[in-house]
């Protein structure tokens, strides 16, 4: 549901929430807290427009940044480049310029529980922002292949099943 209301794909929503979760588990009180997060984080993505490579490194910058408990240095600078939403959400949370997150950043000051309560603090802004974007092929592409994946899952269930008896597993080496 996270992927489709960020007009995202299941799989990256997956990933990015599996990620964030294994790195920063105790950064989020609850699985349902992280996805939303990770939701938010996804559309603030879209409404910058942020190409793949740069969602990508500010994800990784994010994750490493919720996991540490502290958003520094190079991360910071990331979020500034590849998510600038981001960046200004924790700064209108904060109640301080850039150039004084920057400072803040350097000292240790920016905690992942800032980080979380700022994207939630701008859920409304980034929400509207989201919701005024069109809606493109690639969006409707993805909400596809979602229902796609939904659809097959019990049946990718029964053959993962399979795949992982004995008697397939012998089956295989013979052919192989």
């Amino acid at each position: 549901a996270a992927a489709d209301r960020s007009r995202g794909a299941y799989g990256d929503m997956a990933d990015a929430v599996a990620k964030m979760g294994l790195l920063a588990k105790d950064a989020f009180r609850s699985n349902d807290e992280l996805i939303a997060f990770t939701e938010l984080v996804q559309k603030s993505f879209k409404v910058a427009g942020a190409d793949t490579s740069a969602q990508q490194a500010a994800m990784r910058q994010l994750s490493q940044a919720m996991a540490s408990g502290r958003l520094q240095g190079d991360e910071l600078v990331s979020i500034m480049e590849n998510a600038p939403m981001i960046y200004e959400a924790i700064a209108k949370y904060m109640g301080k310029t850039k150039a004084e997150l920057k400072e803040l950043s350097s000292e240790g000051a920016i905690t992942s529980d800032i980080i979380k309560n700022a994207m939630f603090a701008a859920a409304d802004n980034i929400n509207k922002k989201f919701q005024k974007m069109p809606i493109t092929f690639g969006d409707v592409w993805n909400k596809i292949k979602n229902s796609a994946t939904q659809a097959f899952g019990g049946v990718m269930q029964r053959i993962n099943k399979l795949i992982n008896t004995e008697g397939f597993q012998e089956f295989l080496d013979k052919m192989v």
